[in-house]
């Protein structure tokens, strides 16, 4: 029989960890594993309202769980070199036509005070474009109360940690963080000195799962292949233990593309996620 897990650390459920059809789901999952907040697409918020679930019904369900949205992932409309609609593939289309905006109007209708921007797919640009544009979003975020954050992913415009540490050198105004995801850290060759002398609070989410290094030549399949924390070759402990030591605000999310996770029902994927994660935090 499933149970709440026991809660500490503030511990998030993404949402591409369990296959959920509704926000009112994924709820639901994240109170069963004990994660205090979850994070949210908009194509799932989207779904959801069509689904003829109100705003106040969500606000409703996340009081009387007591978890709330830590962040809206992933804005990808408007940086340059991203997709468009038309150009992506089938598969992610949808992912594209949610703007700025749109983000916003989620963000308060649920209460969540972060959004994510990603370059997810696209083409690597200058950083300085990236730049000129990333900082008028978090400006305009700011006037509306909201916080921004960026996430880095090998072969895009912000490929790595450190590109997206000098981004947020440029354009930070003490409300642009830099998510921290587990897998492209290990995609980009991130090791643990890379994570020393950041600066404190830079890293405001982390993304955790593990992998085991796929043999040379592999094709790689983006959200997919990824496993439960510590069930890899990761170093996961260390990773962690570094980065909470810098930035203890940090809230740690379990992000686990996976067919099998997928394929259970959403509630007895969030629990093992949650047991699997919080077994590496409690060796950090």
């Amino acid at each position: 029989m499933l149970c709440v897990a026991e809660r500490d650390h503030e511990l998030m459920l993404c949402w591409g960890t369990v296959n959920a059809s509704t926000m009112l789901e994924l709820i639901d999952a994240a109170a069963v594993g004990g994660y205090r907040s979850i994070s949210v697409s908009p194509r799932l918020y989207d779904a959801t309202r069509a689904a003829g679930v109100s705003g106040d019904t969500l606000r409703a369900a996340l009081d009387s769980h007591d978890v709330r949205v830590a962040v809206i992932e992933p804005l990808l409309n408007g940086l340059p070199g991203a997709h468009t609609p038309d150009s992506a593939p089938p598969e992610h289309r949808t992912l594209y036509e949610f703007t700025e905006d749109h983000c916003y109007a989620m963000a308060e209708a649920i209460g969540a005070q972060t959004i994510s921007l990603s370059h997810f797919l696209g083409s690597p640009v200058p950083v300085s474009a990236m730049i000129d544009v990333i900082g008028p979003i978090v400006s305009r975020a700011r006037q509306r109360g909201f916080e921004m954050c960026i996430e880095f992913i090998p072969d895009t415009g912000i490929d790595n940690l450190a590109t997206a540490r000098q981004i947020h050198d440029a354009v930070d105004d003490g409300r642009l963080g830099v998510m921290f995801d587990a897998w492209h850290f290990a995609r980009s060759g991130g090791s643990l000195d890379q994570l020393v002398d950041l600066p404190p609070g830079m890293i405001t989410i982390v993304q955790l799962c593990d992998r085991i290094e796929p043999e040379a030549g592999a094709a790689y399949v983006p959200m997919a292949g990824r496993l439960l924390p510590g069930q890899g070759d990761l170093p996961l402990v260390e990773w962690t233990r570094r980065l909470l030591a810098d930035h203890p605000d940090a809230v740690v999310g379990v992000e686990v593309f996976s067919g099998e996770l997928q394929a259970l029902p959403a509630a007895e994927a969030a629990l093992l996620a949650a047991v699997a994660t919080r077994d590496v935090l409690a060796h950090v």
